[in-house]
């Protein structure tokens, strides 16, 4: 039987005695924000270019003339964007294992 679930990331919601989960695909955007910081990534935790969601419904790709065009995702403290990435790698008994 084919995994119906390769290429997709499980979310899961636990929450005293609420639990949900589902599976999306791996470059499902996910956000979170708060007053003086936010993220604009992935569900699987990387960070894939984003554009105007507007401007690639009209125009079927981002606006040549927007900056930002592309460069929506990371770790922002508007106006700067503190991260455009991060890794973890575990190193132990000789190994390296990014995660």
């Amino acid at each position: 039987m084919p995994n119906s679930h390769a290429n997709q990331v499980e979310q899961a919601l636990a929450w005293g005695r609420i639990r949900h989960s589902r599976f999306s695909p791996a470059d499902t955007m996910f956000t979170n924000t708060g007053r003086k910081l936010y993220l604009v990534g992935d569900i699987d935790g990387n960070f894939r270019p984003r554009s105007n969601p507007y401007d690639l419904h009209a125009l079927g790709a981002p606006d040549p003339d927007d900056p930002l065009a592309n460069a929506l995702q990371g770790v922002w403290a508007q106006p700067v964007k503190g991260l455009a990435g991060y890794q973890y790698v575990i190193e132990a008994e000789g190994g390296r294992w990014p995660l």
